[in-house]
């Protein structure tokens, strides 16, 4: 089907918008009731008390990055990110926490708020305040925001760079995105995914510079700590090997995961699983030898994930015509593709949902994707699967581990195909003009 006519844009986009905040604002007040009668009326403890993680090791994951990198022998003291973020995090380290947390996440909010009203006033003519309010509403009351927010998680800072990227993209000065890009990728690998962006002609030397930076800066940031280089490259290969076992092939990360990678271990171990079932895959992260098999899972899992990357930017090089659809498109894929990050990382569904609603055109199932992506805004945490542990030493994984892979992965399903469609309709149209 074509695109919507242009006159509807505006009248449409402005329903998407109350339709998102209604969602996300109904669903965080549905869950604060739910898990208060629990808390207050059952006397039920966590993880039935509270949607978000254990309220006793709140911002430690910002602790957590600061004691390495205050040490600078981030490998030795159970360090999980790559080198360059303990050289950034360094400076930092030797004031106050609180005093680097608010500077640090006020920042980033900051601008990450700035780039969602910049993005949603044009699509919001005569009405600001709804641009604000949706930005405000993303930041302040959705789950992933606060999920970061309570546990300190450095996603913030990623998000920052990665809105930063899009908005020197869109703005066609790429070499200042490019910039930004780069201590994102250093962080983290997953950004990486938006250099599909440039799968055009004349643009593949930003692929090549952004890589062959990241790389440099990774190995100069690894050079410069309290080991040599090969000490300390043994020591962070040792300590991904753990996070890898114990997080990834283990159930650590199972609590908060929107990766189809946590849905793809919940099928296989049958979640009817007997006591002593439960007591084998509970020594399993004690002794890695016995998980060989999800370790081979693990592996299957990331080649068919590589190999649908490339077919995803050959998707969104050839297919798709605009460019922030490009970017939904990708940010769905990452989020679904990752077997880590837990949950944080539906952080970028934010900038997926911001850039599907800052599309220049309407198609016939944006309102449907929108809706879909406003339900992993909410916590759906109303059940939990027995007999299964993550790092909080509870069994508090939930049904949202099913239903937001399940839900993302639907929306890219329907984003594709109103991308083919669209793309099959310029090509008519075009062999009729000619």
């Amino acid at each position: 089907m074509a695109d919507l006519p242009t006159f509807f844009i505006m009248t449409i986009t402005k329903k998407m918008l109350l339709t998102l905040l209604a969602i996300v604002t109904g669903g965080i007040i549905c869950a604060t009731v739910y898990h208060g009668i629990q808390a207050c009326v059952f006397g039920r403890g966590y993880p039935y008390s509270t949607f978000l993680f254990r309220p006793d090791v709140r911002f430690t994951d910002f602790t957590d990055t600061l004691e390495p990198a205050k040490a600078f022998d981030p490998y030795s003291h159970g360090a999980n990110y790559f080198p360059l973020t303990y050289v950034l995090f360094h400076p930092i380290s030797c004031v106050p926490w609180q005093w680097s947390f608010v500077v640090l996440f006020g920042l980033s909010l900051t601008t990450i708020f700035i780039w969602i009203r910049r993005e949603l006033l044009p699509v919001a003519p005569g009405a600001p305040w709804l641009a604000t309010l949706t930005a405000a509403v993303l930041l302040g009351i959705s789950y992933p925001s606060l999920l970061c927010l309570e546990r300190g998680n450095i996603e913030y800072l990623l998000l920052a760079l990665v809105v930063a990227f899009l908005a020197a993209f869109h703005r066609g000065k790429h070499w200042q995105a490019i910039a930004w890009l780069i201590p994102a990728i250093c962080i983290k690998l997953y950004p990486a995914a938006l250099l599909a962006l440039y799968l055009r002609p004349r643009r593949w030397r930003y692929i090549a510079v952004a890589g062959g930076v990241s790389l440099v800066l990774s190995l100069a940031s690894l050079a410069s700590f309290k080991h040599s280089i090969d000490e300390d490259y043994a020591l962070m290969k040792n300590q991904f090997g753990s996070y890898r076992i114990i997080y990834l092939v283990g159930d650590y990360a199972m609590a908060g995961s929107s990766s189809l990678w946590g849905m793809c271990k919940i099928i296989d171990r049958n979640i009817e699983i007997s006591s002593a079932a439960r007591e084998r895959r509970r020594a399993a992260i004690e002794r890695p030898q016995k998980s060989q098999r999800v370790l081979r899972m693990l592996h299957y899992f990331n080649g068919t994930a590589f190999v649908l990357c490339i077919a995803v930017a050959a998707f969104v090089a050839l297919v798709e015509s605009d460019s922030r659809r490009r970017i939904s498109l990708l940010l769905l894929f990452m989020t679904l593709s990752s077997p880590g990050g837990a949950d944080y990382r539906l952080l970028y569904i934010i900038v997926a949902i911001v850039s599907l609603l800052a599309a220049a055109n309407r198609r016939p199932r944006d309102f449907f994707v929108l809706i879909l992506m406003s339900i992993v805004m909410i916590p759906t945490k109303y059940a939990y699967l027995p007999g299964i542990w993550s790092d909080s030493l509870y069994q508090d994984v939930s049904i949202q581990i099913l239903i937001n892979p399940l839900v993302l992965l639907f929306a890219f399903g329907l984003l594709c195909a109103d991308s083919w469609a669209a793309r099959a309709t310029d090509s008519e149209v075009k062999s009729r003009t000619e």
